[in-house]
């Protein structure tokens, strides 16, 4: 019984010994675990939803095969899934390399 830790087995005393003792302590730590999860959650129902803030403009819409922007301090991780979102969207082709202190992304299709 050297698997449960000391504050289960103070809030689960040991039943009999073997693996029954075992199932059972963690069956009633599972489920006082989910009742008291449960009970910790308030439900609301006057709080307005925020409204949803457009946090990029980037031109991809504008742009011809060729053509590129630069994003100045940009992230690239960001950057490079927005491009994939956008591209899948568009049906178009992105991509992105770092360029000095930003990074530049060109329409490839």
């Amino acid at each position: 019984m050297g698997l449960d830790p000391p504050w289960l087995r103070a809030l689960f005393p040991s039943p009999p010994q073997g693996n029954f003792g075992f199932s059972l302590r963690y069956l009633c730590y599972s489920w006082f675990t989910v009742l008291t999860e449960v009970r910790m959650y308030e439900i609301d129902s006057d709080v307005p939803m925020p409204e949803v803030k457009v946090r990029h403009n980037y031109p991809h819409e504008a742009l011809q095969v060729g053509e590129s922007f630069f994003v100045p301090g940009g992230n690239m991780n960001v950057l490079c899934n927005y491009n994939r979102i956008r591209g899948k969207r568009l049906e178009r082709k992105f991509v992105c390399r770092r360029e000095g202190d930003g990074i530049r992304v060109w329409r490839i299709e």
